[in-house]
């Protein structure tokens, strides 16, 4: 049977004289789908109510194991249009992108209850500490405050499933005001949020795409029965593509964190040394109450029914105000311990264990490897300040999870693999954030086989091909091959 198409613009189907398109499915991102049509009968079809920026495209597929009845695939807000012709034919494409692109004229306020709307300053993370209830609040604030003076209004999601949260993404950004995207984009950085858009059909309060927050978890395990075969096994992979690339190493990396104290310092810093990343921590077991606890001392704590592990960076004596991740001075006396991965250099690179710290050794053996590549960066846009003192304590845990994967990834060259299945592979056996197989034959530089996290994937079509799925954009190093 194959594969169909079926193309809607402004609620009039136009399958026929869609001449060809594509459907770009993403997580994280925005998704967006491209169709050009023969002018002439669009212009039949329309009229002088020709379609243009601001109306609705939604396509649909159908055939083979999505069975006969059409499955909505893409629904999204005409952004740009061009008309060509010649003294023969003309075109028109149409390019659309789904209800996410409206984060990035956004900016991210509070939400309803204590100082609504606040946009210059905003303690949306503080209050609300994890990634999806992050970003569901800063949804709110776009929408529920009063409008126009604390709000913006209508994103066009309809609210679905919002993860608890596994992580606190405490910090202090200075780089205020900042867009939903930019926002997002920072926790999503962080790998304990995904942002997940599904496209439906129009609801009651004119919303056309769902959206879902998990964890940085979203996808399904389908390695068992999923696998892509460049030149063995199933042969249904028409393309390979095996990019090795250095030119984004860094093996010494620092963040500066805003703002600024004085010519030479800033308000916190995130580096291999931070107490946080110190392997040697000694585990104590549960958090008590007027108990003498010493430097790396480590300590295990709930926090909001989560299960955090906290190292001691100051010797005293516990109390109410010092209790880990709730008391009122805890973090003046507590880092939150992100061990293991660690990322603390320690001795010679082959002296150190891996278990505890393999960002720390990763590190130091790129370093030994490749020579010491230095990235600095800097997280102000607020300006100079004049209080550096060691009683203004900074949290900055968001920062730290950042560094610890952006250290992590870039302390060697990275490998990304790209493959294009057979135009007949089945549309609808994976989506984004899947994990699937993927394997070549010895002939590619000896072969391989692992598995792939799925980010971003196209479906298009011509006059010519039935809709079939192109490249796919897959994981690196971290989750892959």
């Amino acid at each position: 049977m194959g594969y169909f198409a079926q193309v809607v613009l402004d609620d009039i189907d136009i399958t026929e004289f869609a001449i060809e398109g594509s459907v770009t499915t993403r997580l994280n991102r925005v998704g967006q789908a491209t169709v050009k049509v023969h002018m002439t009968d669009a212009y039949a079809s329309f009229g002088t109510m020709y379609p243009g920026p601001g109306s609705y495209l939604k396509i649909y597929f159908y055939g083979d194991n999505l069975g006969s009845t059409p499955v909505l695939w893409h629904h999204g807000r005409v952004i740009n249009c061009e008309t060509t012709a010649d003294e023969n034919v003309g075109y028109t494409v149409f390019n659309s992108y789904d209800p996410l692109e409206l984060w990035q004229y956004r900016p991210v306020r509070n939400p309803p209850g204590s100082d609504p709307g606040n946009f210059a300053k905003p303690n949306i993370i503080q209050s609300l500490v994890y990634a999806p209830a992050i970003v569901e609040g800063m949804m709110d604030g776009s929408e529920l405050n009063t409008i126009p003076q604390d709000s913006e209004g209508p994103l066009r999601l309809q609210r679905g499933f919002v993860a608890q949260g596994s992580t606190p993404m405490t910090a202090d950004p200075s780089d205020w005001p900042m867009t939903m995207m930019e926002l997002a984009n920072l926790l999503i950085s962080s790998g304990k949020l995904d942002v997940v858009i599904t496209p439906i059909e129009f609801d009651v309060d004119g919303n056309y795409g769902a959206i879902d927050l998990y964890n940085g978890d979203y996808g399904q395990d389908l390695t068992g029965s999923v696998t892509l075969s460049y030149g063995m096994g199933d042969r249904n992979v028409r393309a390979l593509r095996w990019n090795e690339d250095m030119t984004q190493m860094c093996n010494k990396l620092w963040y500066f964190l805003g703002p600024k104290c004085d010519e030479e310092h800033w308000r916190a810093n995130v580096q291999g040394d931070d107490p946080a990343f110190n392997p040697d921590g000694v585990v104590l077991g549960p958090w008590n109450s007027s108990t003498a606890y010493a430097v790396n001392e480590v300590v295990t704590h709930t926090v909001d029914t989560i299960n955090l592990h906290f190292i001691c960076k100051v010797l005293h004596v516990s109390s109410g105000t010092t209790e880990p991740g709730v008391g009122g001075a805890w973090n003046s006396v507590w880092d939150l311990w992100f061990v293991p991965p660690g990322g603390r250099l320690t001795g010679p690179c082959g002296s150190a264990s891996s278990t505890n710290n393999p960002i720390g050794v990763r590190s130091c053996q790129s370093r030994e490897t490749y020579d010491v590549r230095m990235d600095i960066k800097i997280f102000d846009a607020a300006g100079d300040d004049t209080d550096c003192s060691d009683a203004v304590v900074i949290g900055h845990e968001l920062y730290r999870i950042n560094w610890q994967i952006e250290q992590y990834l870039r302390a060697v060259p990275i490998t990304l693999i790209h493959v294009t299945p057979i135009r007949d592979f089945g549309i609808g056996l994976f989506t984004i954030g899947d994990l699937i197989t993927v394997e070549a034959s010895p002939d590619v530089k000896g072969g391989f086989s692992g598995a792939q996290r799925v980010y971003e994937y196209t479906i298009d079509w011509d006059e010519d091909s039935v809709p079939a799925i192109g490249e796919l954009q897959v994981s690196s190093d971290n989750e892959g091959v």
